[in-house]
């Protein structure tokens, strides 16, 4: 029988625990040769590795609430965009999802093949270094590990937190806006938004109704995409080769 691992990122002592706490079959995490990996009986009826990573990121979010009631200092773990298909003989083969303007790139053994907003296909020699550069930045610095994996579950006030690292990096919110990945504007809208009970309800970052909602408030996706816009234009700045611990 074939079988699907995604595999994870964390802290050692927080992959401990979750491997520790959760060993069955609709849920196990589980050290390997792939490093920590997520397992589920749910993904055997599943044949793309896009599939399997949605429901994994799904059951990784109930996996990180359960374990930090349990231990108030327990820090998630993550899908870190590598799944894992292993076939009836043992064989493997990697999936890459990495997210970018050119929507999802997956990497199956050495062939790279871009799959587009659109759902289309093309080789991705026409598009050879963007996927890999991403990577090697985010394997090197901290701050865009962290902006990727929030951007990876977006919320409002994970969006908020991203706008914040970002703005802190380039030096601050008005140099960030000079760079031209966003307008003053519509940050501004969305800020409004974040801050509004009235316009963001529970997802609001105030437990309060007194901050004044904007005229026309922010959804989700447009929250999404302006976020998604300058995460896109800072990583462009990003030098491939930065420190580990840059931020």
């Amino acid at each position: 029988m074939t079988e699907w691992l995604v595999r994870l990122q964390g802290e050692k002592l927080d992959l401990e625990e979750a491997s520790f706490h959760f060993r069955a079959a609709d849920a196990e995490v589980r050290p390997g040769d792939d490093g920590y990996c997520l397992a589920s009986s749910e993904f055997s009826s599943m044949t793309e590795s896009g599939e399997v990573l949605k429901r994994a990121n799904e059951l990784l979010n109930v996996i990180n609430g359960i374990l930090k009631v349990t231990f108030p200092n327990h820090q998630p773990v993550s899908a870190d965009g590598i799944v894992v298909r292993v076939d009836e003989a043992g064989k493997r083969d990697r999936y890459v999802h990495i997210a970018g303007t050119l929507g999802v790139r997956v990497r199956m053994r050495a062939n790279l093949t871009v799959i587009k907003p659109d759902g289309t296909a093309e080789p991705a020699a026409q598009h050879p270094t963007q996927a890999a550069s991403w990577m090697a930045i985010a394997r090197r610095n901290a701050d865009v590990t962290h902006v990727l994996g929030l951007f990876a579950q977006p919320t409002l006030v994970r969006l908020y937190n991203i706008l914040d690292v970002v703005a802190g990096d380039v030096g601050g919110e008005k140099a960030l806006i000079n760079m031209g990945w966003a307008a003053k504007g519509e940050i501004k809208r969305f800020k409004q938004t974040v801050d509004s009970m009235e316009a963001a309800g529970d997802d609001a970052r105030h437990g309060k109704k007194n901050f004044k909602a904007p005229k026309k408030p922010m959804s989700l996706r447009e929250a999404q995409n302006l976020v998604g816009a300058i995460i896109r234009g800072w990583l462009q700045i990003k030098p491939v080769d930065s420190d580990a611990n840059e931020g």
